[in-house]
């Protein structure tokens, strides 16, 4: 049981974003022209970022969950780099545990998410932001980009390069060995 690089995380996570995108953007584009097509108006514009945002969070939770807890244990950029997730034993995870995992996952995005669902439609509106909406803005941002570098910086301190979401639901990211 070989802990996974740090590498080799960061680019299974990049393809998986890729694919995900790649599936998700044309289902948003027709949402889109079908019921926003006059989306330059600010009260469709918060509505819109609502349902794309809580669409792409649960789409990508069935994702993760589905592969993660499949007999693979890994999502396809996981499967392309020889990756998989395990428990620390290294038993197969539940959907339920892959669910876990993915919730604590999560957690440092949610500020910055929820000040752009607010604050986002009046910049696409082209007005000016208020100097509180700014400073509201700025400090979820700072706030979750601090969660992220709380939430990653163990894989370069632990031996088993384990992240926070790792530790908390006793999951590992394993390289395949030949056997």
């Amino acid at each position: 049981m070989k802990p996974a690089s740090r590498f080799k995380r960061f680019i299974a996570y990049i393809v998986d974003i890729i694919l995900a995108y790649l599936i998700t953007w044309p289902i948003f584009k027709a949402v889109e022209i079908i019921y926003f097509p006059n989306i330059k108006e600010i009260h469709l514009y918060q509505p819109y970022l609502i349902i794309t945002f809580t669409t792409s969070i649960i789409l990508w939770a069935l994702y993760v969950v589905f592969f993660e807890s499949s007999k693979y244990q890994a999502t396809p950029g996981k499967l392309l780099l020889k990756l998989y997730v395990a428990t620390s034993d290294n038993k197969k995870i539940t959907a339920m545990h892959a669910f876990v995992r993915y919730v604590i996952f999560c957690i440092p995005s949610a500020p910055y998410l929820t000040t752009t669902i607010i604050f986002v439609p009046t910049l696409y509106m082209s007005k000016e932001m208020s100097i509180s909406e700014a400073l509201i803005t700025l400090t979820t941002l700072a706030l979750s980009l601090l969660l992220l570098l709380i939430w990653y910086i163990p894989i370069y301190f632990t031996k088993e390069r384990k992240c926070v979401h790792d530790m908390i639901s006793d999951t590992r990211v394993y390289t395949k060995t030949k056997s």
